[in-house]
């Protein structure tokens, strides 16, 4: 069901962002970091614009994070779920505003976002989030300046680009699937690697966070360009050893990644009509590693 998409005006989302940035514990400042303790997050209707300028979209889908999971697992059940309720109404344009999402993570996926809250390499949830931020006028300045860019790095797009898409808990999960879903009908070239399953090579990419940031983040190269990621995941699902399952398979595909990169600037097989010629490329890589 298409609805009007009220999204932050630019001049709040500023204050919004600047409030964080400037907050020292001491100043009024302090008030844009404490609103995030609260249950939810309330913007009044007069910082909101009737809808973006691109149009409406579907309603959000309720999207739930189950602690008996692991982020990745509920990343991958939750691609599904956002991406099937919305993508109907999407495009790059949409997705590239960051009203867009800054909306979604205060507006309809504040609690989600709590539960899912990585800090220093350990998911705290909600409780121990709460915490910090209350605790945030008497921290130190270090602990102020990391709790900071906890809240920026977790409920804001900074830029306009797939890489600040990507850190976003919540565009990622349509990135992912944009990048991926269903890729063998968006390209005739990928008609070989047709699956059953429609989300196979979104599962694959959010499988691991450090797969994802490798093809998507890093090397941008590889994740504007979606002929040569969604064959990247289909190489790599060949072989289990090709793939993400312990540091020695990081370790390799890391490899693999960056020797992929270093011939693509001599002669970028993205410009190739043949899935073949991509298979062998990679197959010679592979060989020379092995």
């Amino acid at each position: 069901m298409a609805v009007d998409f009220k999204s932050i005006r630019y001049n709040h989302f500023e204050e919004m962002l600047n409030g964080i940035v400037l907050a020292n514990g001491k100043n009024k400042q302090t008030n844009f970091i404490l609103k995030y303790a609260n249950d939810s997050y309330e913007i009044d209707n007069h910082h909101l614009t009737n809808s973006l300028p691109s149009g409406t979209i579907p309603q959000f889908p309720n999207i739930d994070f189950d602690s008996s999971k692991s982020i990745t697992e509920n990343e991958v059940i939750n691609s599904v779920k956002l991406y099937d309720e919305i993508s109907w109404a999407m495009n790059f344009a949409k997705g590239k505003q960051q009203h867009f999402w800054v909306t979604a993570c205060h507006l309809h996926y504040f609690k989600y976002i709590k539960n899912r809250l990585t800090y220093k390499n350990k998911r705290i949830g909600t409780d121990d989030f709460n915490k910090l931020i209350l605790n945030f006028p008497e921290s130190d300045e270090e602990t102020q300046e990391s709790i900071k860019k906890l809240i920026i790095r977790n409920f804001f797009v900074k830029r306009s680009s797939t890489r600040s898409m990507l850190r976003n808990p919540i565009s990622r999960l349509w990135l992912a699937a944009e990048l991926t879903h269903d890729c063998w009908e968006k390209f005739e070239i990928l008609k070989a690697i047709k699956k059953s399953d429609s989300y196979f090579f979104t599962k694959l990419l959010l499988s691991d966070t450090d797969l994802i940031a490798s093809l998507v983040e890093r090397p941008v190269v590889i994740g504007q360009r979606r002929i040569l990621l969604n064959a990247i995941l289909y190489f790599l699902s060949l072989d289990p050893k090709n793939r993400i399952e312990g540091s020695k398979g990081r370790e390799w595909y890391r490899s693999f990644l960056k020797t992929l990169n270093c011939r693509n600037a001599v002669n970028p097989i993205f410009f190739s009509n043949s899935f073949d010629s991509y298979l062998a490329v990679f197959e010679s890589i592979k060989s020379d590693m092995d």
